[in-house]
């Protein structure tokens, strides 16, 4: 039986967090949650991710500087971002900047496992 597909959660909301957690670990994922950009970026220098899940409004280092970080030390790795709010243009930037996705919090938990099973 394959490994686990590893998907790292990066949100400075702890219920957030915990939430999208509990349903991807219901789908066999195994998750990483961690709640800022600079933590993220720590982690992604010792562990890799099948996919990751990031928050665009966090402090210290946010999504967008995440994402631009990935793109450019990890680009294999997909990215989608979750938004606090429909705005076409943090979807629109965050595709422009690499992202696979964009979708609104709260998220809709079976869209969410379709976007991720077609970039992992």
């Amino acid at each position: 039986m394959p490994a686990p597909k590893h998907i790292l959660i990066v949100d400075d909301e702890p219920v957030v967090c915990m939430t999208v957690k509990d349903i991807l670990t219901s789908f066999g994922y195994q998750i990483t949650v961690l709640h800022n950009g600079l933590e993220a970026k720590e982690c992604l220098s010792t562990q890799t991710f099948s996919l990751i899940l990031s928050d665009i409004s966090m402090p210290g280092l946010d999504g967008f500087s995440l994402l631009a970080y990935i793109q450019e030390q990890k680009p294999n790795i997909p990215v989608i971002i979750m938004a606090g709010l429909a705005d076409p243009q943090i979807t629109q930037r965050a595709l422009d900047q690499g992202a696979k996705a964009c979708v609104e919090k709260p998220v809709k938990f079976q869209d969410l496992h379709t976007l991720i099973e077609t970039y992992i």
